[in-house]
């Protein structure tokens, strides 16, 4: 007759001097879970993100010199806006390439600007002295803009048009070719009309 006193699942039959019971991992997922609702890792529920065709999210970060810029104040230019860091190879590489953009097309109505990733700013100073990088680059060091913007995963690249909205939206990296598939096209597109 089995024993009445075991309530959970006897693997002694297979392992001798072991027993099983599922009580208490039932109850470490449930809380888990709970826990992981709480702590934002699950969907962020009443926390808009910035998606194509709408307001591009309005911000306020200083820059590496230590003056606070705000997005409106790009209001009537065409805004290229990389999320990136120093540690991510895909943002290194494209590094150049968006320095290239910008003194193409910083006197046509077009800037470039770099929101790091939560880094030192010396770290920052000294990548960007090596590079050769010149456009604006912004410290997101409490990544509440990363966050409104839906930044998970770098780089992520944002055109804004003239009038503050989100055009397009390309995750991964930005390479010549990619800009003048989807970004310049758009560009020279909403310049005409």
């Amino acid at each position: 007759m089995p024993d009445k006193r075991s309530k959970g699942l006897n693997l002694s039959i297979f392992l001798p001097c072991f027993q099983f019971s599922f009580k208490p991992f039932i109850l470490f997922f449930l809380l888990s879970f709970l826990f992981s609702l709480s702590s934002g890792c699950a969907e962020n529920k009443g926390h808009k993100i910035a998606d194509v065709g709408e307001p591009a999210p309005e911000f306020t970060l200083t820059d590496l010199n230590g003056k606070m810029v705000s997005l409106r104040e790009y209001k009537g230019r065409y805004v290229i806006l990389n999320f990136w860091a120093t540690w991510c190879p895909s943002c290194v590489s494209e590094m150049p390439f968006l320095q290239e953009i910008y003194n193409k097309e910083k006197d046509k109505g077009i800037t470039v600007i770099g929101i790091d990733y939560n880094e030192d700013q010396e770290k920052v100073k000294k990548f960007l002295s090596k590079y050769g990088i010149t456009f604006t680059i912004l410290m997101d060091n409490n990544l509440k803009v990363s966050k409104d913007y839906g930044v998970v995963g770098l780089p992520v690249t944002f055109l804004i048009d003239s009038e503050g909205r989100i055009k397009k939206k390309f995750r991964g990296e930005l390479t010549e070719e990619i800009y003048n598939k989807y970004l310049k096209s758009e560009i020279s597109h909403l310049k005409s009309s």
